[in-house]
């Protein structure tokens, strides 16, 4: 993982979440995902106010908090990533990280 650096002041604003798939065979981008941290079930502040209440959060912690519809195995038929699939995840106003699928022998 990169490291970020985000500071705010206050309760932190609902951030704008996307999942961009990349097929390099097609060479073209397709939006697999795409919504907003306002859709999910627990929004990240109560998330955040939940398990401090059963753990001490250190800086630097990562909470995973699930994923918006789009996800590969829902579809009809199924896809799911494959090898030379580039996947690229934006937060606005923090950034990107964008990588690609490879297949681990053996696995």
């Amino acid at each position: 993982m990169n490291h970020i650096i985000l500071v705010r002041s206050g309760r932190p604003p609902f951030v704008r979440l996307a999942c961009y798939r990349c097929h390099l065979r097609l060479l073209r981008r397709q939006v697999r995902q795409q919504s907003n941290t306002r859709h999910l079930i627990f929004d990240p502040v109560a998330q955040v106010e939940h398990l401090s209440q059963a753990m001490t959060l250190e800086t630097g912690d990562i909470l995973f908090t699930g994923t918006p519809g789009g996800v590969g195995a829902a579809m009809s038929p199924p896809k799911f990533l494959a090898p030379g699939d580039r996947v690229r995840v934006e937060i606005d106003g923090i950034g990107f990280i964008e990588n690609e699928v490879i297949d681990e022998p053996g696995r």
